[in-house]
C-alpha cells in the first residue's frame, strides 16, 4: 500500500513537472517573439517562434496566448504610446504564424504557404489602410508628413551639435531633415512594392527557418514536405511580359505629369522580389553542388542576402532562359540553405 501511495505521489509530482516545464516553453517562445519584434530586422523573423507555439501547443493554446499578449500590450500601449509599434508588430506576426500554422497542418506545399500568406496578408493591410482612411479625415499623404516630421524631431533632437560639424554622415543627415516634402513623395511612390517585399520575405523567410528546423516539431505535426521544395521555386514564365513592360516604362520616365517610371519601378521592384527566389534557389543547389554546408553555408547564405540580393535577383531573370541547374550535380536532398 505504501509503494503504490509512493508511485501515485512519483506520477503526480512528473505531471506537475511537465506541465510547468510546457508553460515555460511557452512563455519562453511568447517572449522571445516580443524581444524580436522590438528589435529592428529581427522583426521580420517574429513568426518562428510563434508558429513553432502553434505547431508544438496547438491552436487552441495558441490563440489564447495570442489573445492575453495582445490585450496586455494594447492595455500598456494606452499608458505609454511607445509601447503601439510592438503592439503593431506583433499583431502582424500573429497573422503570420496563424496562416503559416495552418497552412502546414493542412499540408500545403511551402510555396503555396508564401503564395497564399503573402495574398492574403497584403489583402488585409491595404484594405485596413484604404478603410482607414476613408473614414478618416486626415488623408495617406498627411499622415505620412505627420509621421516623417516626427522622426526629423527625434533625429534633431539624437545629433543635437553633431550637424553643425562638416563630415559626410552630419551633411547626409542635414540634407535628410530638410527635405520632408521629397521624402514624403519617395514613400508615397514606394510604398506598395516596399509592403510587398517585407511582407513576402517575411513570410519566406520565416518559413524557411521553421522547415530547417523541422526536427522541432515533425513529430507532433506529419509534413510531406522539407526545405528543399520551398527553395526550388520556378516562375511563371508569363512574369517575364510585365517585367519588360515595367523595365520600358522605367526607361520612358515620367511623361505629361505621369510618373511612368515610378509605375514601372513598381512592377519592377515586385517581381524582383519573385526573382530573388528563384535566384536563391540557383545559388543554394550550386552550394550543394560545392559541398558547402554547416556553418559556412550558413554564414555564406547571409553574406549574399545582404550584400549580392540584387544579383541573385537578375540569376532568377536568367535562370528563366538559362537552367543553371542542369550544370550541378544532382543532390536534390542534401543540407539545404
Amino acid at each position: 500500500m505504501t509503494s503504490l501511495t509512493g508511485r501515485d505521489n512519483n506520477l503526480d509530482m512528473d505531471n506537475r513537472n511537465r506541465s510547468f516545464s510546457f508553460i515555460w516553453k511557452i512563455i519562453f517562445l511568447f517572449v522571445l517573439s516580443l524581444l524580436m519584434c522590438s528589435v529592428g530586422p529581427f522583426a521580420l523573423f517574429a513568426p518562428v517562434p510563434l508558429t513553432f507555439a502553434f505547431l508544438l501547443f496547438g491552436r487552441q493554446l495558441f490563440l489564447l496566448s495570442s489573445s492575453l499578449i495582445i490585450i496586455s500590450t494594447f492595455a500598456v500601449s494606452t499608458t505609454y504610446p511607445a509601447m503601439a509599434p510592438l503592439g503593431g508588430f506583433f499583431i502582424l506576426s500573429f497573422i503570420y504564424s496563424l496562416l503559416i500554422g495552418e497552412m502546414i497542418v493542412r499540408n500545403l506545399h511551402p510555396q503555396k504557404i508564401v503564395t497564399y500568406s503573402t495574398g492574403i496578408v497584403l489583402l488585409i493591410l491595404l484594405s485596413l489602410i484604404v478603410l482607414f482612411f476613408s473614414i478618416s479625415e486626415i488623408t495617406f499623404v498627411g499622415w505620412l508628413r505627420t509621421v516623417v516630421d516626427s522622426v526629423i524631431e527625434t533625429v534633431k533632437i539624437s545629433t543635437g551639435d553633431q550637424l553643425n560639424s562638416s563630415s559626410e554622415q552630419a551633411q547626409a543627415i542635414k540634407e535628410f531633415i530638410e527635405n520632408p516634402v521629397q521624402i514624403v513623395t519617395e514613400i508615397k511612390h514606394w510604398f506598395l512594392p516596399f509592403l510587398f517585399t517585407g511582407i513576402c520575405f517575411s513570410i519566406w523567410g520565416s518559413l524557411m527557418i521553421i522547415l530547417r528546423n523541422s526536427l522541432v516539431w515533425s513529430k507532433v505535426i506529419a509534413y510531406d514536405f522539407d526545405i528543399q521544395d520551398l527553395v526550388s521555386f520556378k516562375s511563371p514564365y508569363v512574369f517575364v511580359y510585365p517585367l519588360i513592360v515595367g523595365l520600358v516604362l522605367m526607361l520612358i520616365g515620367p511623361q505629361q505629369g505621369i510618373p511612368f517610371d515610378v509605375i514601372g519601378g513598381n512592377i519592377v521592384y515586385c517581381l524582383g522580389v519573385i526573382y530573388f527566389f528563384q535566384g536563391f534557389g540557383v545559388f543554394s543547389d550550386l552550394l550543394t553542388h560545392w559541398n558547402v554546408f554547416g556553418v559556412m553555408r550558413s554564414f555564406v547564405t547571409i553574406l549574399f542576402i545582404l550584400t549580392a540580393w540584387k544579383v541573385l535577383a537578375i540569376v532568377g531573370v536568367l535562370d528563366t532562359w538559362i537552367n543553371f541547374r542542369k550544370f550541378f550535380k544532382d543532390k536534390n536532398k542534401g543540407d539545404m540553405a
